[in-house]
């Protein structure tokens, strides 16, 4: 099991604090890759570029010497240890829903940005502790338990982003008798008039692209 613990302290910065802790099941040396992809945009991206004091302990809290192997891969040495600890910071100011952002009344964190998995673990489960104003609400795909997000293995952790916020909002409804929950951070019931709007019409197309193909398929079999 891999944990994270993720704080802030000085949200006008932009910084969000992580620290991971797992087992080290024995092993001399560990691996933890950053990805250089994220789900939905298939090119290589640089989102190691925004860690910044990364540094690795021991259960002692002393210090570990590491490598940095490539621009998002570092290994450990931790011969010894039972338990290894990795501090770092991860600059979040780029506001949009592919990226991570930070500030006074929002956090938000595509996981996939700024997240580790241990290269020959990559279905280890995660246990994520955010560490959140009292006020803040949680929402994402992960289950939740209290302020503790949990999920199975770093492809699931990857496609989950996190938005929480003191002035998060949810809304509830049915499309076409499929039961739709959203999370907002402006009017709910008029961005969800406009986004029922968008899915009738979105189903209304597919409903006519269907029709239209199994009607040629019709015409096809009788030539």
């Amino acid at each position: 099991m891999i944990k994270y613990n993720i704080s802030y302290k000085n949200p006008h910065k932009h910084l969000i604090d992580f620290e991971l802790t797992t087992s080290t099941k024995n092993k001399e040396k560990l691996q933890f890759q950053l990805s250089a992809w994220r789900p939905g945009r298939y090119e290589l991206a640089d989102f190691a570029q925004n860690i910044i004091n990364w540094q690795a302990y021991n259960e002692k809290d002393e210090k570990l010497s590491f490598n940095k192997k490539t621009k998002d891969l570092w290994e450990v040495e931790c011969k010894n240890c039972n338990e290894i600890k990795i501090i770092y910071n991860f600059y979040a100011n780029q506001l949009d829903a592919g990226a991570c952002y930070l500030d006074e009344h929002q956090l938000y964190i595509n996981p996939v940005h700024c997240m580790f998995y241990i290269t020959d673990r990559i279905n280890d489960e995660y246990h994520l502790k955010m560490n959140l104003p009292k006020n803040y609400t949680i929402a994402s795909s992960m289950l939740q338990v209290g302020n503790v997000l949990k999920v199975k293995g770093y492809d699931l952790l990857a496609e989950s982003p996190i938005i929480c916020s003191d002035s998060l909002q949810h809304d509830s409804y049915i499309v076409m008798e499929l039961l739709l929950i959203c999370g907002f951070r402006e009017n709910v019931s008029q961005t969800g008039k406009n986004l029922k709007k968008i899915l009738l019409h979105s189903l209304k197309v597919k409903l006519i692209i269907l029709v239209v193909f199994l009607l040629m398929n019709i015409i096809t079999s009788f030539k």
